[in-house]
Formats: C-alpha cells, sequence, structure tokens
C-alpha cells in the first residue's frame, strides 16, 4: 500500500440506489479496511480525504471521534432509508459508531445524512496513506487505511 495521503474522489457506477444497506471494518495484513455497502447495482460518487480539525454536522453539532487524525469519507447520492417507501423503512439499521480489532483504525462514525451527501469519519491512531476502490456484486465502496 502506498504512502499517499492527498484527497481521493470517484464518480458514480452504475445504476446506483444509494441505499446504504451495511457497514464492515476489519484488520487485515498491513492495513485496515473500511467497507460501505449499498442496495443496487452501482456505487455512488465518493470523497475521501483527511480533515484538519473537529467534526461537526450540517446543523454545526460537534461529532466526538476518538483519534488523533480524522479521515472523512463523503458519498452522494447515499441514505439509511428508502425514500421510495412511504414510511421511510430503514435500509441500514446497523451502529452508527463502529469499533473492531483494527490497528489504525480506532472507530468509524456515522455523522450525518442530509440531502442525499453521507458522511462517515474514520477515527486513526495516526495519519498514513490510504487507498479507496468500489467493487460490485454486491456494490461497495471500500477504503484501506495503512497500518504502517
Amino acid at each position: 500500500m502506498s504512502g499517499n495521503t492527498s484527497d481521493r474522489a470517484g464518480d458514480s457506477i452504475g445504476e446506483q440506489s444509494g441505499q446504504l444497506v451495511a457497514v464492515r471494518m476489519a484488520a487485515h495484513d498491513g492495513f485496515d479496511r473500511f467497507v460501505l455497502e449499498f442496495a443496487g447495482t452501482g456505487t455512488p460518487m465518493w470523497q475521501v480525504s483527511y480533515s484538519a480539525g473537529g467534526v461537526s454536522n450540517t446543523a454545526d453539532e460537534p461529532i466526538a471521534v476518538a483519534g488523533a487524525a480524522i479521515l472523512s469519507v463523503m458519498v452522494f447520492p447515499a441514505r439509511l432509508v428508502d425514500f421510495e417507501d412511504p414510511d421511510f423503512t430503514p435500509t441500514y439499521d446497523g451502529p452508527l459508531r463502529i469499533t473492531s480489532d483494527t490497528r489504525n483504525v480506532i472507530e468509524a462514525v456515522f455523522v450525518e445524512d442530509f440531502e442525499a451527501y453521507m458522511q462517515w469519519v474514520l477515527g486513526l491512531a495516526a495519519t498514513t496513506g490510504f487507498e479507496v476502490t468500489t467493487l460490485s456484486d454486491p456494490p461497495r465502496l471500500v477504503v484501506d487505511v495503512s497500518t504502517r
């Protein structure tokens, strides 16, 4: 894995629903992996970058995140519910603060889902290089954060 810490962005791929269905995080040899899984057949647009300073939502409410560095993961269009369902049934009802056996990623924290912009942040022990990829079947956005 490279030591590249620069901002990354990607366009949407395929017929994306933007509906988040699962979030996972796990340790691997040399990196920690954070995964957002979506319904549909494609992935939304995304941007991943290091954040300077604290984290707050659109209402300017501070969001506590553990760690020495913060990696922001933005996706659009993305949401936690099915807007086409009159009851707005959640498509993701898992935890909004996730920890795992990871080495550099201390926690993943949901910031908000506002006007189809969804943000998660990763609290890291240290600023390290990261890579971002998309996978299909099922559609996923994958952020790999170096542990070195």
